[in-house]
């Protein structure tokens, strides 16, 4: 299993709760991490014994979704160089190089593109 197995086709960042949510097709959104961090961030927001509380929120936000983007990024990259899926007349599907024959394992269906 590889991470973008768990992850699904995207992932979205919740500013709400910082959570980052895994999105798979056809399934509900799931929790697959959380930004912490936060006294660190708010640590880079302080002067003189105050820290501005608006600023290190709206900067965990932006690196929330900067994280988020990047592995969206990583994602799309991870597509590109799969090896390509054949799609058969019956719906089914199967990686390249895997199946040997010419029918689907499932049903017998003519296999296009081969």
């Amino acid at each position: 299993m590889k991470p973008s197995d768990f992850i699904g086709d995207k992932v979205q960042y919740d500013r709400d709760v910082q959570y980052f949510w895994g999105v798979k097709n056809n399934t509900e959104p799931f929790v697959i991490a959380e930004l912490r961090g936060r006294v660190a961030i708010q640590n880079l927001f302080e002067k003189r014994g105050y820290v501005d509380v608006k600023k290190a929120a709206m900067f965990q936000d932006e690196l929330g979704e900067w994280i988020a983007g990047a592995i969206n990024e990583k994602l799309e990259r991870e597509k590109i160089t799969q090896p390509p899926i054949f799609k058969i007349e019956c719906n089914h599907e199967f990686e390249n190089g895997i199946h040997t024959r010419n029918t689907c394992k499932h049903c017998g269906e003519s296999i296009l593109g081969l």
